[in-house]
């Protein structure tokens, strides 16, 4: 009877099943169990890390983009067309200016000139025009102008880049595409620096880089000179 008492308990004991009420073996509990808790509790611990490092990115590149704000400049200009004697900040109170949609439309007499931004944002300040952009590695600004008149119409691109904040130019209109490239601030010394002179918004006048009609404002000087 003792033996086959020890053979159940035996039995009771190995059974994959088991049988009702019985209890395994000390030692004798499936190690997967404990490995799957394992497993689980190191993927919630990485979880938790990885909810920590992005928070702390995320406050990092909200802080260097509130001490980093974008900045804009302005670039201001007076259209002259010599062809047919205009020029708006001499005749600013004899035309009638429309500013509507980032794009500024000017009548005088028979003509009307359009201005329509391609690079910048255009408005009217004082008696002339300004082109605002965002600072860039080429500062610059880009706009079509059409002159529309009773015989035809006539168009010409703008473009200007290497600018400074609040420069100021004078712009001949000229039929097709004019681009110019203002010298950069500091540039590599095998270059020579064009010194502007000072115009009324605190910057650059760079008209006579541009306009012909004017005395030059320009000296050529060897950079550290």
């Amino acid at each position: 009877a003792q033996v086959a008492e020890l053979v159940d308990a035996l039995v009771s004991n190995t059974n994959v099943f088991g049988r009702a009420g019985s209890t395994p073996a000390l030692g004798t509990k499936p190690l997967k169990f404990e490995r799957l808790f394992l497993w689980k509790f190191i993927l919630i611990l990485i979880y938790r890390m990885m909810k920590q490092i992005f928070f702390l990115l995320f406050v990092c590149f909200g802080l260097l983009g509130v001490a980093q704000p974008v900045q804009e400049n302005t670039f201001y200009f007076n259209l002259v067309d010599t062809k047919y004697n205009f020029n708006l900040a001499e005749d600013f109170y004899q035309v009638k200016i429309i500013q509507k949609n980032n794009k500024i439309e000017i009548k005088s007499g028979d003509f009307t000139y359009e201005i329509l931004p391609i690079y910048g944002k255009l408005k009217l300040h004082e008696h002339t025009l300004a082109c605002s952009y965002t600072e860039t590695f080429t500062n610059h600004c880009n706009f079509l102008i059409k002159r529309k008149a009773p015989f035809g119409e006539e168009e010409m691109k703008f473009g200007i880049s290497n600018l400074l904040d609040n420069d100021f130019s004078k712009i001949q209109f000229i039929q097709n595409r004019q681009i110019a490239y203002v010298m950069p601030q500091n540039p590599d010394d095998r270059f020579y620096i064009l010194k502007a002179g000072k115009s009324n918004f605190g910057g650059r006048d760079i008209s006579c880089f541009l306009y012909d009609g004017c005395t030059p404002n320009w000296v050529l000087s060897e950079k550290g000179k």
